[in-house]
Formats: structure tokens, sequence, C-alpha cells
């Protein structure tokens, strides 16, 4: 059940499957009168204002019936109707509460739900131990009641599940759905050298949890984690390789690949054995050690990216964002100036995702990224053009707070 709240406001719709009564029809009304002319069997009809049994006084004083209009029975409204008022609600909220109207309403919510999630931007998954879902464009703050999602720590948003490192035992994992609520935990406890949650830095999934090509990959300061769902134990690798250090990794096109602090590429078959490939880059994205620590991959659309982060701190703290991307015909490091209509998300566990803007109706050539202190109530966009940072509003720390995307959920 999803429970909508504004600033500690909150209002919760129950679950029912039979149609709402009289106190609730006020709000079904006004979701069906969004729509205002809708379409039945190719034909335009309009649905006005639902007229209740009244009263009007005659001249001696008297009252008499003015006319009687039956509330209708809104789960007999065609399929066709439906569709057409769902298509018109913009918010989360009123998608969810359509759903709980009845049977027949909440067949079609489903129906449409992949359809509608793809329309709607990321959200914002806090870390506070009930996980709040902010939507940063209605500016609501959303609560999924499942204790499934309650406690422990975020360390990941991949494939449509949130990775969660369980609150009492630090060494057990978990994936969740937080839209159908699915739960895996079907993966062996984390190795020993593994002895604090605070020193996990990324975590991501190579394919849903579903496919027989899943792998679950986790890293921390010192070493690499990869481990099926089922196995009995993980594969552990260090971060050292010869002389170099690994930076960052990820998944892409079905191996890990990972940066290394002189900027050259190692390459992973988990299909083959344990053996990394070296791919050399004629140039050096990391000659300058301030953004070492701060790059991070990303797979764009099936690009090979690294997005780098500076930070000055002069009179006046200003983020710089670079990006370029890997050619493999010529093994150069090519830097970009403008992501077209694309949006690049980076979290707070070193993740990066890559979304077209027109997908949800918000402008491109931008980065959202979350801030690296934990009191900070705001995210903030760099837009590549101009260099310009704007800040957005968050009710709460942004810090251990993961974007999840709806349409990855269905």
């Amino acid at each position: 059940m999803l429970e909508r709240s504004v600033h500690g406001h909150c209002s919760v719709v129950t679950k029912s499957s039979q149609p709402l009564q009289d106190k609730n029809n006020n709000e079904i009304i006004s979701v069906v009168t969004k729509s205002n002319q809708l379409l039945q069997d190719g034909k335009q009809y309009e649905i006005s204002s639902v007229a209740t049994k009244s009263k009007q006084p005659l001249h001696n004083g008297e009252l008499q019936d003015a006319g009687v209009r039956e509330l209708p029975n809104w789960c007999d409204l065609p399929d066709l109707v439906l569709l057409s008022i769902l298509k018109r609600l913009t918010s989360l909220g009123d998608f969810f509460a359509f759903g709980r109207v009845c049977k027949g309403w909440r067949l079609v919510s489903e129906f449409m739900k992949r359809e509608y999630m793809a329309t709607q931007p990321p959200l914002l998954c806090g870390s506070t131990s009930h996980r709040d879902f902010y939507s940063w464009k209605e500016e609501k703050l959303y609560k999924k009641d499942q204790p499934a999602l309650k406690g422990g720590m975020i360390l990941g948003f991949s494939h449509g599940f949130l990775i969660l490192l369980h609150e009492s035992d630090q060494r057990f994992i978990s994936l969740v759905n937080p839209v159908r609520v699915e739960i895996m935990a079907n993966f062996p406890l984390l190795p020993e050298c593994l002895n604090s949650r605070y020193v996990l830095s990324h975590a991501s999934l190579m394919s849903p949890p579903t496919s027989p090509d899943c792998l679950l990959l986790l890293s921390d300061l010192n070493f690499i984690f990869l481990c099926r769902p089922g196995d009995l134990k993980w594969a552990v690798y260090p971060r050292d390789y010869g002389r170099s250090v690994i930076l960052c990794e990820i998944f892409f096109k079905g191996k890990v690949y990972a940066l290394n602090d002189r900027g050259h590429i190692l390459i992973y078959d988990p299909s083959h054995p344990p053996k990394f490939t070296f791919l050399r880059a004629k140039n050096n994205l990391l000659s300058d050690s301030i953004c070492r620590s701060s790059t991070r991959l990303a797979d764009c659309g099936g690009e090979l990216f690294a997005i780098q982060c500076f930070e000055y701190s002069n009179r006046r703290k200003k983020v710089k964002f670079v990006v370029h991307r890997f050619d493999f015909m010529t093994c150069e490091w090519v830097r970009l100036n403008n992501l077209g209509n694309n949006v690049l998300f980076l979290d707070s566990c070193r993740g990066a995702f890559w979304d077209d803007a027109d997908n949800w109706g918000g402008s491109g050539n931008c980065i959202y990224y979350l801030p690296n202190t934990s009191n900070e109530e705001k995210f903030s966009v760099f837009h590549m053009k101009g260099g310009r940072v704007e800040d957005i509003f968050y009710p709460g720390p942004c810090f251990s707070s993961c974007w999840v995307f709806p349409r990855l959920c269905c």
C-alpha cells in the first residue's frame, strides 16, 4: 500500500475490492472529471458532476423533490473510458489510488502499469529506515509500507531492485523490488574479510534476478565480490592489480569493466576462468589526482562512459563534471561536451544511470547528483552547457540515497 505525504502530512487510501461508498465518491468524481470528454464505442460524451437527490423550497415553505440522479456504479465504466482517465493522471499517488477503487479498475491499472511508469522520472529513495520515495517533479514524498524495505542500508539500485544490507546481520544481502515488492535473498553471507557495512562503495546486478545470467557485484576499499543467486560462496578479487589500483567497476555487455588509476580498463568475463584482461587506453583521463576518487563508469546506451567530478573550494564551493566516452576502435577516451537530450543520474553508491529526458518531459544535457555530506537537504543539477549548478530541495538528508527508476520495476 502506498501512503502519500507532503512535507510531513500523510493521507492514506485504504485498499478495497468493492466500489467506494458515498464518503469516498467525491474522490472518484474528482478523478473522473479530470478527463472532460471521453470515448465510448467511438462516440464522445461528457461525464458531468453527479447530482444527488435535492429539495427546493416552495412559496409556502414546504419542500419538494427537484429531481433524483443516483450515483453511478463506477465499476461499470467501460475499459476504454478507464484507459482514457488513467492516461490523464500525472501523479503516482493518483495512479495507485485509481487501482484501489475496485477489482476492475485495478486490472486496468495493472495492464497500463508498465506504460505509465515509463513516463515517470526517477524517484529518490531516502536512506531512512522507513524508505521514503521522493518525487521531485511533484514535490511529494511517498511511503512504501512494506517490512522488507524497512531497516538496513541501501547499497544500490539495479535492474528494478534495491540492493539492501540487513540491519542486524551486516553480512546478509537481499534484493527488493519496491513496486512489486518481490524479495530475493538467496545469496550466501558476505565473506569475513568484509567486516563493516560502511566500506562497501558499490553494488550492481548484471541482469534481473530471475535471469540465469544474474550476477551480483559488490566492492569495498580492498576487494571486489561476485556471486550468483544460489551460489555457496562469493568470489573475491583484490583491487590491487599489478602496479595499479582499481578505482571503479561496472557490468558492461555481460562482463565486468574496471578502471584503474592510470585510466586503463580491466575486463573480467564471468563465463571464463577468473582472469582479468587488460585494455590499455592511449590517453590517461586520470592525470589529475583530484578526481580519481570521484570517477565512476556508466553504461550509457551501450557506450562506456567515465564521469569525473571536480570540486573547487576557494571562496565558494564549485563543482564541475567532465564526461568521456571510450572509443573501442582507437582505444581512446573522447571528451563529450553535450549529452543531447539525455540525462545522467549519479547516486551516493557510485552508481550512474543514463536516461532519455523525453520519457518524462524533462530537460536533457545535464547531470543530477547527490551531496557528499550527510546534513544537506538538497540534491543538485549540473548543466553541461555553461556549467550552471541548480539546487533542488529534498525533505531530509540526501546522503546515502539512491535513484529508483519506476519503469525498471515493472
